[in-house]
């Protein structure tokens, strides 16, 4: 660098705009020497740099006033010199015009840095509002405005500047400087460590982000002075950016008392949220820590005390509504707070929510009875609240009735201070009463209110094993017997475990002769002696509703229980007595057990077991149905009473119909039914949960040699087709079962099996082996249908027919004297008809009438193999009886003439010949079937030829036949050859053509008849055989009127001649003998 004389030289001959003389221990007086030459140099100078030189105060003044003379200087740069706060002050001044240095640094030197900021902040910041220069020129700012001004254009130094080294700035505005989230953290950052009280950051575009940011580089929580924020018009801030200021900035700051988000995205109801915590900042210190610690749930807040401190008369007001979800704070006293009947309304409402506070603390606070009743009638639901204080206030008798109606709902509340107000001394002994009670241990206290009120959900008491406030003794036995007398709702009270002793009892039991909706008293491990124990059997002869007693672990001997038996015939609901760990013995014990048991059933169930081992043998028919019993009987009343029905034969009828009976009772109903001496005949099952398991359970015993059970109803159970399929196997086995009724279910083709087996139960014991022989078809050829004690009825004869059609071994069957009437010929019937190996029937000596005969007789009609059938003995006609011996005859001879003469009868017969020739058959016909071949022949029509022969016919059949070929003239041909017929029978033959001029073949070889009368047949035959011309009858005639050609060509020898060979044709049998025969 050049030397200062060259410096000199050079300014005053061609001048320098620019002037660097750095690090050349230039002095004071060397300054004011180059300031001389400065001024005359023929350049402006706009630039000087000073720096690292020797330069103090008194240089710097010197050169002060030069810089003030040269408006021309732009730059000045004094850095690392000796100048003091008295130099740097004489800098100032240069600033207060409008020209002057754009940059001057002063710093390195002894002057305060607050001094140098100051020169540099002025010298920078030229377009600054003129009150932040004057700020500036001032060294202080209460107020420091900079809206409007972009903040991308603020020297941040500024800011820095006024915040954090002056100190001393109330307020800070930076409305409209478009901060943005990044400037307003900055800004946060800034203020961290300032005095500010008030900010403005209003219309900056400011975020929720930016606002949350700000919050923490702040550290707003923790700023000591800043009371008032404003962000409104940021419209990018809404709820999600407000919504945490409560836990994170107001939970910790008690000094902002302003936070403006109007005119943002923040909703009203956050906004009032801000403002409420605004508010609360404006109370006394120790309501705001109290109401952070209420809503924060601090856990070592459980103890707010607010008597005494000033201005607390919004106390209930903010802490109101923290209170509501406080789950630590125990005790609250706002004592002497000024809240009036308006702040005890707020904070009642908040107490019905909270369940944790147990002391509330409220003397001296002008509450009326107007404010007391709306705080006592908040109180009567509170859960925790156990130490109430109003003393010293204005109520009287106006609420005391609701403080009486709280104390007797709420059981927890044991002290209350009333003291110091208008209450009358009844109402206040009243409430001390209740106090009283309250005071009692806890469950007690609990649950006597709730006993009394017969609250629904009350249905279980239960003091087991209870210490400290929950003891239970004599006492408190008491007031809970006291209250359960006209209980409606509990049912269970368990006390076991406890000091209970005889007095509870005997409370107890008092309670008990009244009570009709306890059911289980649990006594067990307490102080119970003989005396109390008799003293509950005296009570349970009355008492209808227990079910449980347990005194298990008690001082009580056999003495004490003595007449429990005795007791529990008449009690019919105590279901459960236990003795366990007493002095009792195993004996009485087992005993008084057995007898409580039979109150597990209904009390018909009961009685009846009572009956039953009283050996009532009145008691025939146990009629236990559902409509008749107070509750089902189950699979459990089976069991106890099939050991009830052992060794009892008079019980006959079971009415068990309705009930909950599955497959285990009717297990414990076939073991009665398999028990020797059991005398049950029907028994009631219908309507039961009974399915084929439990038909399988039941045919157990009906599989037994000792059932005798004759009738049994499953209607409306749930047995199918199934279980009755198997049943019937059973019934092949069983002999006593006669009726049993199924449900609807069940398939025809099983229930008539199950019937059919049920009908042969009905019927003689010697029935149901012959129908076992017969349905297996065992080889049984005569049947001998007949008991020797009993006679079969028709429905007996039914099962045997059917049985008979099932086999096809049996020829004869006997069913002689029994009781059998028509009604049974149609079973009869069908079985012949079914059955073609009978033969031989046997009906005699039985009830048959005559339609059932004529039956008989139709079935002959059809069946053909029957030979014999006997009838006698019946009251049937004899007609009947020839009807049916004719078919009978017909069966064992031919049964082609059989079907010849129904058809004649039936009058379906239409055949021209008839061929009853015996060459290939066995049978020979006799003259009985010419007979009845002859009522064919006399009436038919339309036969023309007959053919006999080779059968049995003798001259009698050989008659009968001449006889009816006189009346009938169609036959044509008849073949009698091979037949026993001797002259008799040729001569009737002979006479029977000669007024039969139809008959032109007659067939007679290998028979007897003698050989003149066999040619006088033939001369005949060959009559009959000349076709005859027109015939006149001249008989009638007289000769005189008579032509010669009709007198001597037309007329016939045999014409004139006829009348007389009719006459000696009939003449041999006009005797009587052969007027019968041809009938």
């Amino acid at each position: 660098m050049q030397s200062f004389k060259e410096l000199l030289t050079q300014l005053t001959r061609s001048g320098l705009s620019q002037i660097y003389f750095s690090g050349e221990q230039l002095s004071d007086s060397e300054l004011e020497t180059l300031i001389s030459a400065m001024e005359v140099s023929p350049l402006l100078v706009e630039f000087v740099d000073l720096s690292n030189n020797e330069i103090t105060s008194t240089g710097a003044i010197a050169f002060a006033e030069f810089v003030k003379k040269t408006p021309s200087l732009k730059e000045v740069n004094l850095h690392g010199n000796k100048i003091d706060d008295t130099g740097a002050a004489a800098f100032f001044p240069i600033f207060r015009n409008s020209v002057h240095p754009s940059s001057f640094d002063l710093s390195g030197n002894p002057c305060s840095d607050i001094f140098v900021k100051r020169l540099a902040l002025l010298a920078k910041n030229a377009s600054l509002p003129e009150a932040i220069r004057l700020s500036l020129l001032k060294g202080k700012a209460e107020v420091l405005d900079l809206s409007g001004i972009h903040f991308n254009k603020i020297d941040q130094r500024l800011l820095t500047f006024f915040l954090e080294d002056v100190g001393g700035v109330d307020s800070l505005i930076l409305s409209g400087c478009a901060t943005g989230d990044a400037g307003v953290v900055m800004i946060g950052s800034m203020i961290k460590n300032s005095r500010v009280k008030n900010i403005d950051l209003s219309n900056n575009d400011i975020s929720d982000t930016g606002l949350s940011q700000f919050v923490q580089r702040a550290d707003l929580p923790h700023h000591p002075t800043l009371k008032t924020l404003s962000f409104k018009q940021n419209i990018r801030i809404g709820n999600y950016g407000v919504q945490q200021l409560t836990k994170v900035l107001f939970e910790e700051n008690d000094v902002i008392t302003a936070f403006d988000v109007s005119e943002t995205s923040v909703t009203t109801n956050f906004r009032s949220i801000i403002d409420h915590e605004c508010e609360l900042n404006k109370e006394p210190l120790p309501l705001k820590k109290a109401v952070v610690a209420i809503r924060s749930n601090n856990e070592s807040c459980k103890v707010v005390n607010l008597q005494w401190e000033k201005n607390m008369q919004n106390a209930a007001r903010f802490i109101s509504s923290p209170l509501q979800y406080n789950t630590v704070l125990e005790e609250l006293n706002l004592g002497d707070c000024h809240l009036g009947d308006s702040g005890i309304d707020i904070l009642s409402e908040a107490l019905v929510k909270n369940k944790t506070l147990r002391v509330l603390a409220l003397p001296n606070n002008n509450i009326t009875s107007h404010g007391a009743k709306i705080l006592f009638q908040r109180l009567q639901q509170h859960e925790s609240l156990e130490d109430v204080n109003v003393a010293s206030n204005k109520i009287d008798d106006e609420a005391a009735n609701v403080i009486v109606n709280t104390l007797r709902l709420n059981a927890l509340i044991k002290n209350l201070n009333i003291v110091n107000n208008f209450v009358s001394a009844n109402y206040v002994n009243e409430i001390e009463g209740l106090i009283l009670l309250n005071q009692a241990p806890k469950s007690i206290r609990i649950l006597v209110v709730e006993i009394e009120q017969n609250y629904s959900s009350l249905t279980s008491v239960c003091l087991s094993g209870n210490s400290g406030e929950g003891y239970c003794n004599d006492s408190s036995v008491r007031l809970l017997s006291q209250a359960l007398v006209m209980n409606k709702t509990v049912t269970d009270l368990d006390l076991s475990n406890s000091v209970v002793g005889d007095i509870g009892v005997f409370s107890l039991a008092e309670m008990l002769m009244t009570n009709a909706t306890v059911k289980l008293l649990n006594l067990e491990a307490n102080s119970i002696t003989d005396k109390g124990a008799k003293r509950l059997s005296d009570a349970l002869r009355v008492n209808a509703s227990l079910q449980q007693l347990n005194l298990s672990n008690n001082a009580i001997t056999n003495a004490g229980v003595s007449d429990y038996v005795e007791m529990l015939r008449f009690n019919d609901s105590l279901l459960h007595v236990c003795l366990d760990k007493t002095g009792v013995s195993a004996n009485v014990y087992a005993k008084i057990v057995e007898a409580a048991d039979l109150n597990k059933e209904s009390k018909g169930v009961k009685d009846t077991l009572y009956r039953l081992r009283d050996g009532d043998k009145s008691l025939v028919r146990i009629d236990l149905r559902r409509s008749k019993c107070s509750r089902s009987l189950d699979n459990q009343s089976m069991s106890t009473l099939a050991v009830q029905l052992r060794g009892v034969p008079w019980v006959q009828e079971l009415l068990l119909s309705g009930n909950d009976i599955g497959a285990e009772g009717c297990a414990h109903i076939a073991n009665i039914l398999s028990q020797g001496c059991c005398g049950i005949r029907f028994i009631d099952l219908s309507c039961n949960p009974i399915d084929d398991r439990g038909l399988g359970e039941l045919s157990r015993g009906l599989l037994s040699e000792n059932c005798v059970l004759e009738a049994l109803n499953l209607t409306g159970t749930e047995v199918t087709t199934a279980g009755i399929e198997k049943f019937n196997e059973v019934l092949k086995v069983n002999s006593s079962l006669q009726e049993m009724l199924v449900p609807e279910r069940v398939s025809s083709t099983v229930f008539c099996k199950m019937n059919r087996e049920l009908l042969v139960n009905a019927q003689p014991k010697s029935l149901k082996p012959l129908l076992k022989s017969l349905d297996a078809n065992e080889i049984v050829s005569h049947v001998v249908f007949r008991d020797p004690n009993h006679q079969f009825s028709d429905s007996a004869c039914k099962l045997l027919c059917m049985s008979l059609i099932n086999n096809s071994h049996v020829v004869s069957v006997d069913m002689s004297h029994n009781a059998l009437t028509q009604e049974c010929v149609p079973f009869v019937v069908e079985a012949l008809m079914r059955s073609q190996g009978i033969k031989h029937v046997d009906l005699s000596h039985n009830n048959i009438d005559e339609a059932g005969g004529e039956a008989l007789v139709e079935c002959l009609c059809q069946n053909n193999t029957v030979i014999s059938f006997s009838l006698e003995g019946n009251p049937v006609s004899h007609n009947v009886i020839n009807k049916m011996n004719e078919l009978l005859h017909l069966n064992g001879g031919s049964i082609a003439l059989k079907k010849i003469l129904l058809k004649h009868r039936s009058g379906v017969l239409t055949e021209e010949v008839i061929d009853l020739n015996a060459q290939n058959t066995s049978y020979k016909l006799t003259d009985e079937d010419v007979r009845l071949l002859c009522e064919v022949l006399a009436d038919s029509t339309t036969i023309r030829a007959v053919d006999l022969g080779r059968n049995m016919i003798t001259d009698n059949g050989c008659e009968m036949l001449a006889d009816v070929l006189r009346v009938n003239t169609k036959v044509e041909a008849l073949y009698l050859d091979y037949n026993p017929i001797a002259e008799i029978g040729g001569e009737a033959l002979y006479n029977t053509l000669k007024v039969n001029h139809q008959l032109h073949t007659l067939f007679l070889q290998g028979t007897s008849v003698p050989e003149e009368i066999w040619e006088e047949i033939l001369s005949l035959l060959h009559v009959n055989e000349t076709p005859m011309r027109e015939r006149i009858d001249m008989r009638n005639s007289q000769l005189q009127d008579i032509n010669d050609e009709v007198q001597f060509k037309n007329t016939d020898y045999a014409i004139s001649q006829e009348k007389k060979v009719n006459e000696e044709a009939l003449a041999p049998y006009m005797s009587l003998n052969k007027n019968a025969l041809l009938r």
